[in-house]
């Protein structure tokens, strides 16, 4: 129960005095205040807990359940009598048990220093907690608890401006160390101890299991470099195994490492350091999956031919990266329309990249249009297929890229094109005043032509001649773009998934190019002929109109333009063929005999065919198993009955009938731990969110530490508050493995430094170098005393000067002070 505010009455000042004589004074009062009643202890409660002395001649307040007591007529009676009312009793027993409302004022607290008297109240006051008793406060309510613990995060959030997609976790986080609330209250980590932490500790312990499981495994590695935004160039080495912990294939991180030169002779050298390092062997060495350049895949001297003529014979030879095969034919498909929609694309982008009143304005337009507004974005010329992510959204901005492109043309050309935009008012059906909002914001575009520099004039007037002079190429060019490049997209998007899929790499490869050829190529060549010998020239082109997308050309456009539109339609349709035709394997023999291993395939006498061919393809898979018992198990497998084809992961399957076709499963796993797709670059986007320009100094070390994490979190599918959760902490196992590493980080970090530095006694925790602080602490004292010698010097002159002029004579004197 809350308590009115009131002036109390505090003992020994001047308000106590006149009281006291108020009370001497009336007739109604029979007993006059006493301070000594606050010192008078009723049933184990100190009246002093409860009673304050008000300016009101008899009466005192109980601040417990703010009432008043007429103290005049009985005295201190009337106050233990209060005390034993059921009505105090009940406010007593609540504020006990209960909790405040949320967000009630916090109630008048009591203190045992009221009415002492005042030469040892302010001692007292110092130890009050001491002499507190009696009375319980009430607890704040679990709204309010809430409520604060939520600003806490919010504001930690705003104060190291992280994104409020963490807020959950972090949140997650809190609750899951707030169980062991003793280490909790112990815990602290500065930035040192954390990276050191990361690169001995944690990350240790995740690459020494890493190690110990590939000695005994057979592995594949995707390797390739790029640049940092720190100007880094660094080499990213991923493994994939099937791995018995988690009963799949994995993909997990090796190794990153900086290198100054980018050649096959470099990587090479880096590659035997590592397996020498962590005594890996070259013959559990089953493929490497790189990008198809001359550093890389060169049939001379690139990396992999170094590996398989040195080191690994056996290397099995699945070609280069089908997904940047995949990117290249966009690419040639692309450059047969002379850059016409990449020219518009960039042209859009870089118009609103700086621009923020451009982007509001596109805004607003797309929302009266009814159309999702996005800005612009840029397609990544190494990946061309992402130019048609942003082919699909300018096809979607086309109506509110021209509305806002319209005050952009010239005066006769506002008035030829204006039938353009009524139609697209009409169109999307816009009301009178919207249609007024949007021509001031045209207004206000048309006023920045005056302001605009001529590389911004020049821009604008290509993207206007293409949205307006020629629209119509335009939008059959965008369609077209839209039309051929899903079939390139989807496979990169399949194959780009972490789930084994070599077994599937031949059948979607040759359904890929069949699927394109069949757009101009005519059906007999193709039904004919294998597609690798098909010959992709003008001669097997199907005529004109019977050729994917010329007819809807010439329905959108007329005379000469269609011509030549469809020549360059023609001539882009033989160019992606061919390339194609010549990069993808779909001829390779290992890719074809591997599609055997598909659950699907069995029962053909292709499958087993192929499922025979695989010993001498993958002999090192082998070693100690006579051919003929897997001979032997591949003809059962094949017309095994008990086996239900099921939708499951290969890997899952295979690892199923391990003691059923123990050699089978042997070769099968070998398989399809081989890399399919180009997963070490999602390695490089992780990359520049780590080595960055804000974190210049951060060691390459350390960001390969902070991969190894990563990808063993993503490899057991958990959150790093799932990995090591304990339902009971106390008595649930740890990793004493992980426990060593933690506790002997430092350690290892002191002796990684000595190592380093070529020091010989122990490297203590600060650096003997000074800080960037002192650094320029030192440089502007430096600068202090040159500025005083040079002061100085000037000094020395000017009196040697003055001396000078003293020993001449006065006519002299008179001729230098004239000069």
């Amino acid at each position: 129960m809350a308590t009115r505010d009131r002036n109390f009455i505090e003992r020994g000042t001047k308000l106590d005095s006149e009281s006291l004589e108020e009370d001497k004074r009336d007739p109604l009062v029979k007993n006059p205040w006493k301070w000594s009643w606050m010192d008078f202890t009723h049933k184990d409660q100190k009246l002093s807990h409860s009673f304050r002395l008000v300016k009101k001649a008899g009466y005192a307040v109980c601040v417990v359940c703010d009432k008043e007591c007429k103290y005049g007529s009985r005295g201190r009676v009337s106050l233990t009598d209060h005390l034993d009312s059921v009505a105090h009793q009940k406010v007593l027993k609540l504020r006990a048990a209960n909790t405040l409302l949320p967000g009630q004022k916090q109630p008048m607290t009591t203190t045992s220093t009221y009415g002492i008297h005042p030469m040892f109240k302010k001692q007292l006051d110092k130890h009050e907690q001491q002499f507190k008793g009696g009375l319980s406060e009430p607890n704040v309510s679990l709204p309010d608890r809430q409520a604060y613990a939520e600003a806490t995060i919010l504001a930690f959030t705003a104060e190291h401006s992280l994104p409020f997609s963490i807020v959950n976790d972090l949140i997650h986080l809190n609750q899951e160390l707030a169980k062991d609330k003793q280490v909790l209250e112990n815990l602290s980590m500065d930035r040192t101890t954390a990276s050191y932490k990361m690169t001995h500790g944690l990350s240790k312990t995740f690459h020494e299991e890493l190690i110990e499981d590939l000695k005994s495994s057979h592995f594949s590695l995707n390797i390739d470099e790029c640049t940092s935004e720190t100007n880094q160039r660094v080499v990213t080495v991923l493994v994939s195994y099937f791995s018995e912990k988690e009963n799949k294939v994995v993909t997990k991180h090796l190794s990153s490492f900086k290198v100054v030169t980018v050649n096959s002779e470099t990587l090479y050298n880096h590659l035997v350091a590592l397996f020498d390092k962590y005594s890996l062997k070259w013959e559990n060495l089953v493929s490497i999956l790189m990008d198809s350049c001359a550093v890389m895949r060169g049939s001379k001297s690139g990396l992999e031919t170094r590996i398989r003529s040195k080191k690994a014979p056996q290397l099995l030879d699945i070609d280069g990266d089908s997904c940047h095969h995949a990117h290249n034919a966009a690419k040639a498909f692309c450059h047969g329309f002379d850059n016409y929609i990449e020219g518009l694309l960039n042209d859009i982008y870089t118009d609103f990249k700086w621009s923020s009143d451009q982007k509001e304005v596109l805004r607003f337009i797309c929302d009266a249009l009814g159309i999702k507004a996005t800005i612009p974005e840029r397609y990544v010329p190494h990946r061309w297929l992402s130019v048609y992510d942003v082919c699909v959204d300018t096809s979607r901005l086309l109506d509110a890229l021209i509305l806002f492109y319209y005050p952009f043309l010239s005066g006769s050309d506002s008035s030829t094109y204006l039938p353009v935009v009524d139609s697209m008012y009409q169109k999307h059906s816009i009301s009178e005043s919207v249609k007024k909002e949007i021509c001031k914001h045209q207004s206000k575009m048309s006023n920045k032509t005056k302001t605009m520099t001529q590389a911004g004039k020049d821009r604008k007037k290509r993207i206007v001649k293409k949205l307006f002079h020629t629209p119509s190429k335009t939008k059959v060019l965008l369609h077209i773009y839209t039309s051929i490049l899903p079939m390139l997209k989807k496979y990169v998007l399949y194959f780009q998934s972490v789930t084994p899929l070599v077994h599937k790499l031949n059948d979607k490869q040759q359904d890929l190019l069949k699927d394109f050829l069949v757009c101009f190529i005519k059906p007999e060549i193709l039904n004919t002929q294998a597609l690798h010998k098909v010959n992709v020239s003008e001669e097997n082109i199907l005529p004109d109109n019977a050729v994917f997308l010329v007819r809807y050309i010439k329905e959108n456009l007329q005379g000469p333009a269609a011509s030549e539109l469809v020549n360059k339609l023609k001539t882009a349709y033989l160019k992606c063929g061919q390339t194609l035709q010549r990069k993808m394997p779909v001829n390779n023999k290992l890719l074809r005999c591997a599609s055997a291993i598909d659950p699907a395939c069995r029962g053909h006498t292709i499958t087993l065919q192929r499922l025979l061919q695989l010993p001498q393809l993958v002999a090192f898979a082998l070693k100690d198993v006579q051919t003929h018992e897997y001979e032997k198990e591949a003809r059962q497998y094949n017309t095994d009955k008990e086996i239900v084809n099921t939708e499951e992961r290969i890997d899952i399957f295979w690892s199923s009938l391990r003691e059923k076709y123990p050699v089978m499963t042997r070769v099968a796993l070998a398989l399809v731990s081989c890399f399919h797709g180009p997963q070490v670059e999602s390695s490089f986007s992780i990359m520049g969110n780590v080595l960055n320009t804000e974190r210049p100094n951060l060691h390459i070390e350390t960001f390969s530490s902070i991969q190894t994490v990563k990808y063993e979190l993503t490899a057991s599918g958990k959150s790093g508050i799932r990995y090591f959760r304990r339902k009971n902490y106390l008595k649930d196992q740890v990793n004493p493995k992980l426990c060593k590493n933690m506790r002997s980080a430092y350690k290892s970090y002191v002796q990684e430094k000595e190592h380093k530095s070529g020091m010989s006694q122990t490297v203590p925790r600060k650096s003997a170098c000074p800080s960037k602080k002192q650094t320029k602490e030192k440089a502007i004292e430096d600068a202090d005393k040159a500025r005083v010698e040079h002061t100085h010097k000037l000094m020395k002159k000017v009196e040697k000067r003055k001396s000078e002029m003293h020993e001449l004579p006065s006519s002299s004197k008179k001729v230098l002070k004239k000069k």
